[in-house]
């Protein structure tokens, strides 16, 4: 059975309007019989399944045997591709007028300029004979990308449609629109079931069901989880699905299981990729672990007493494991010694081919001050290239480093550590310095919190709160938190002189308080911000990381145009740009804004570690104001200054960890902007920072006795 789309040139009232002849969108025209009770009128848009016969005395046709109408007219995506630039001089207030127009009169974009036609009140007369032309000389794609926007969708991600179906991208789409489109970025499940939705498919389709399964997996990835309980998985499916069968989800689980896309371990799903990295990690862990270097147990016993001089019983011990184990994970809270290992590390290897680096670029920054030396990122020290797939090092190929020592491990997600494993040789020692009470990475995985939870794993723990001049009363209360303390907490945070603590009762009575803070307090010394980090939980709302950056960029500069960025701005990198006129950025990377151009949209950044990235109108969006960050964005990053900002309509993120790596973000001064309630809340609440994976149940199999 073949199918056809178009448009209806021509109803044949001799065969009873069961015949017309179909204009499909390259302009062919073919005769088409229908079976059935359909009513059809010239210029429908219709889709028909059925085959090509040839008949002795007519020719070729197309017999239908399923029609299905679409008088959907996509008003707004109309306009918005009309007025997108594909024809010069119509902008959107021109295309809202036109399409106002047509409207008003019933009358059909392009049967009107095939017809006689007349200027348009309110457009200029050049523009309408631009968009004539425009009309007529419609190319195949063109044409086929103008009916997609007519269906509902964007000139974007119509082109995407058209870019992998070609001229079979509107019957690919009204045949099933959810296999059609749920493997191209940027289409995912509302969005394509609004569009079946339209075209009247069934509810219980199985592609859609399949699709909303996988939506659910997605969510729960970018939510960090590599997998989901499969009761919770079904339930969140049938959540977004609606009305369907247990059977039907649960059928098209078993399905997804049985053709690989996903993968079952021990009552929970996942995808079948990252679930197969997780066993693999845990099989190089499990190797390197299980094997020992007597050169470097040897390294230890002839230290130097002077070496170790001024350090505690347990830094101690985390050297000789370093030295020792081919894995360790050495895990201390804010205060507890974990730069002066990393630093005493550096002294006593010095010569022995050791690799420094950390997951953000601001916490590679602080590490290369920290030891005087060269520091990687991850990515840069992997030579990575995600999008590519391309990696420098691996097996056969490995890093020439005896000893990689990495700093904020807990922010490592499993592909990132499973590239570092299958990258470093057998016998390098790797080092894991990080923070077990600090939020997992923000992409999928919980390596570092999985490692800690195995005994045969060899690791510190640093305890011990050193006394210093600058920072003590942050480290307790870190301590204070993460321990369930808030009536402690709350102690703390009023009697300190680290610590200013500002309840308050709405939230534009904290939007003044912050902006009050930095203009009477912070900017006169730090006028752009550099050594001031501004955390709060979230984006969205009036306390969200979007308004308070707009509102601190004001502050510190007015805009006098509607142009976000000026010079001196601080900004952030929001995705992975792997060439940006020919340097790569990353997701978290942090820089200065050096010159703007409002015309062209175009912006001058220097990052962190002196890279220009050149901004162009169609990379613009990847960047951000950096005045303010979320919790997640500010892990791997310090500032001698952080102002907390936390609301009760934070509620649902709210948690332990989420407070208290936003404290320990803090190295010499904190300010906490926050209803009392809300503290309580935050340090009460352990809900929500559960994390599923599966490394921890490949490792116990492995480590399992004989």
């Amino acid at each position: 059975m073949s199918i056809l789309s178009g448009r209806i040139q021509k109803v044949l009232n001799e065969m009873g309007g069961k015949g017309f002849i179909l204009q499909t969108p390259t302009g062919k025209q073919i005769p088409v019989i229908i079976s059935g009770d359909f009513q059809v009128e010239k210029l429908n848009f219709v889709t028909v399944r059925g085959d090509f016969i040839e008949h002795p005395t007519f020719g070729v046709y197309f017999k239908g045997y399923q029609i299905i109408l679409s008088n959907y007219q996509a008003r707004e995506n109309l306009i918005k591709f009309l007025g997108s630039g594909v024809i010069k001089g119509l902008g959107v207030r021109y295309a809202r007028k036109l399409v106002d127009f047509l409207e008003a009169n019933n009358l059909n974009l392009e049967d009107y300029f095939k017809s006689s036609w007349k200027e348009i009140p309110g457009i200029p007369l050049k523009v309408t004979k631009r968009l004539k032309n425009f009309l007529d000389s419609l190319t195949p794609k063109l044409r086929i990308i103008f009916e997609l926007t007519k269906l509902g969708l964007s000139h974007t991600s119509a082109e995407k449609v058209f870019n992998l179906y070609g001229e079979l991208a509107l019957e690919k789409i009204y045949e099933n629109p959810y296999a059609a489109l749920r493997k191209i970025e940027g289409f995912r499940f509302r969005k394509v079931d609004n569009l079946a939705k339209k075209l009247n498919l069934p509810e219980d389709n199985p592609e859609r069901l399949s699709f909303a399964i996988e939506e659910v997996l997605l969510e729960a990835l970018e939510q960090g989880h590599t997998c989901l309980p499969t009761k919770d998985l079904l339930k969140r499916a049938k959540k977004v699905c609606g009305e369907v069968s247990d059977t039907s989800l649960e059928n098209c689980l078993e399905n997804l299981i049985k053709t690989d896309s996903l993968r079952e371990v021990d009552g929970n799903v996942g995808p079948k990729s990252i679930v197969d990295l997780e066993e693999k990690c845990s099989a190089e862990i499990f190797n390197r672990v299980s094997s020992t270097s007597n050169l470097a147990k040897n390294h230890f016993a002839n230290l130097k007493e002077s070496e170790l001089m001024g350090l505690s019983d347990e830094q101690i011990r985390a050297i000789e494991f370093s030295l020792k184990e081919k894995l360790v994970l050495i895990s201390g809270g804010p205060g507890t010694g974990k730069t002066t290992v990393i630093s005493a590390l550096w002294k006593i290897l010095n010569g022995e081919n050791v690799v420094l680096a950390s997951p953000t670029g601001k916490a590679a920054q602080r590490l290369a001050t920290l030891c005087n030396s060269d520091t990687f990122t991850l990515h840069r020290l992997l030579k990575l290239d995600p999008k590519s797939g391309f990696q420098r090092y691996t097996k056969n190929n490995p890093l020439p480093a005896n000893y990689i020592i990495v700093d904020e491990a807990s922010m490592i997600d499993i592909d990132l550590f499973y590239r570092l494993l299958t990258s470093s040789k057998d016998d390098t020692r790797l080092i894991l310095v990080g923070d077990k009470d600090q939020l997992p990475p923000v992409s999928p995985g919980n390596v570092f919190h999985d490692l800690i939870n195995f005994q045969q794993i060899p690791k510190v723990f640093l305890t011990r709160i050193f006394r210093r001049k600058e920072g003590s009363d942050i480290s307790l209360l870190a301590q204070k938190i993460i321990n369930s303390q808030p009536k402690l907490a709350l102690e703390i945070m009023r009697n300190s002189k680290e610590i200013v603590f500002y309840p308050f009762e709405s939230p534009d009575e904290a939007s003044n308080l912050l902006l009050s803070i930095l203009h009477k307090d912070i900017l006169a010394s730090d006028p752009y911000l550099a050594n001031t980090l501004i955390i709060t939980p979230t984006n969205r709302g009036p306390l969200g990381a979007d308004e308070i950056n707009r509102n601190v960029a004001n502050l510190i500069s007015p805009r006098l145009d509607k142009f976000k960025f000026q010079p001196g701005d601080k900004v952030i990198q929001r995705k992975n740009n792997y060439d940006l006129n020919g340097i790569a950025v990353f997701n978290g990377d942090v820089g200065q804004i050096l010159e703007t151009n409002p015309t062209k949209k175009s912006v001058v950044v220097e990052f962190w570690d002196g890279r220009i990235g050149v901004y162009s109108k169609t990379t613009i969006e990847q960047l951000g104001l950096g005045y303010c960050l979320t919790v997640h964005k500010a892990q791997g990053q310090e500032a001698d200054t952080v102002i907390l900002v936390m609301d009760r309509s934070h509620f649902i993120i709210l948690n332990r960890s989420l407070f208290y790596t936003a404290v320990t973000r803090a190295k010499k001064r904190l300010i906490v902007i926050s209803p009392v309630k809300t503290v309580w809340t935050a340090i009460l609440k352990t809900q929500g920072a559960q994390r599923f994976s599966l490394l921890g149940n490949f490792l116990s199999k492995k480590f399992r006795p004989a």
